[in-house]
């Protein structure tokens, strides 16, 4: 869960089936809630908070399944050429917090960088989806 806040997504994900999640969160003063938030909801044996920039992290931690990420479209485009390599074979990324206005500008940008959009979902004013890199 890049950029993680109060690590709801983390938890989603836990929650859903997934044996280890990272949450990296840049925002130190975000980090005590999303631990907290991670202790009520029992899961502090699968979720490890990190604290620090996603962008230099998510290598380490590779390779990894699934990258979920509800950020601004603009860090979005910065950490995407990141997750490429840190995903497995079969790795998705699904993200979220891009603006309805901006999503045909968002996925030309992505799509000339080698990401399909497999599945897309909007909301209101929201924009979000689930992202698999083009293997040539």
């Amino acid at each position: 869960d890049l950029g993680c806040g109060s690590a709801v997504l983390a938890i989603a994900a836990a929650k859903l089936g997934a044996a280890r999640v990272a949450a990296i969160e840049l925002d130190g003063e975000a980090i005590s809630n999303a631990e907290e938030n991670v202790a009520h909801n029992g899961l502090t044996d699968r979720i490890t908070v990190i604290e620090g920039d996603a962008g230099a992290l998510l290598p380490l931690l590779a390779p990894v399944r699934v990258v979920v990420a509800n950020i601004i479209s603009s860090v979005l485009v910065e950490l995407l050429p990141v997750a490429a390599p840190a995903l497995t074979p079969d790795g998705v990324v699904v993200i979220g917090g891009v603006l309805v206005a901006e999503r045909d500008a968002f996925r030309g940008v992505i799509e000339a960088d080698g990401w399909r959009v497999v599945r897309e979902y909007a909301e209101g004013e929201w924009w979000a989806a689930e992202l698999h890199r083009v293997r040539g």
